[in-house]
């Protein structure tokens, strides 16, 4: 029992420096919004987002092999959207942080924490809480979990 209780601290040590080999150091790198960015099929309209102030960064974990498994979105992120068909606009702070885990299939999960905008086919939504969303192999995506309070940008800038 005592050679037992001898090895435990070998071993953690040796499983903690495996994850840390196995993670790589975190790469940081800036968040650009495409600009451009029109959202269509979300809103009835097509909805232009024009970034007013981005300094958000992406924090990018890979496993050993060089693939991206998570991602981490800090910084702040503030845009204007404007209903393209009459002009109405709103102004919103969506810095969130947010979160992303990437699996082997093809498939993630974005995890949205504080203030978001999220748009799905036929949803566009101000978030303020924790919104998970899941996006399959085949590209569609799918809500798993919504708390909080959320806003329906199509309404708020029709």
């Amino acid at each position: 029992m005592k050679k037992l209780l001898l090895l435990l601290p070998v071993v953690l040590v040796l499983l903690s420096t495996s994850t840390v080999f196995a993670s790589g150091k975190p790469e940081r790198i800036p968040a650009p919004l495409p600009q451009p960015l029109v959202v269509s099929g979300s809103c009835s309209f097509d909805v232009d987002a024009t970034v007013v102030k981005n300094n958000e960064y992406f924090k990018n974990f890979n496993d050993a092999s060089g693939n991206l498994v998570r991602q981490l979105v800090n910084g702040s992120l503030v845009v204007t959207l404007t209903n393209l068909s009459n002009s109405h606009a709103i102004t919103v702070n969506i810095s969130g942080p947010g979160y992303a885990t990437f699996y082997a299939d093809g498939s993630f999960i974005q995890r949205f924490e504080g203030n978001a905008a999220i748009f799905l086919p036929n949803l566009f939504i101000l978030t303020s809480g924790r919104v998970d969303v899941k996006t399959f192999p085949d590209g569609h995506s799918a809500i798993l979990r919504m708390s909080g309070s959320q806003q329906d940008v199509c309404t708020l800038i029709s």
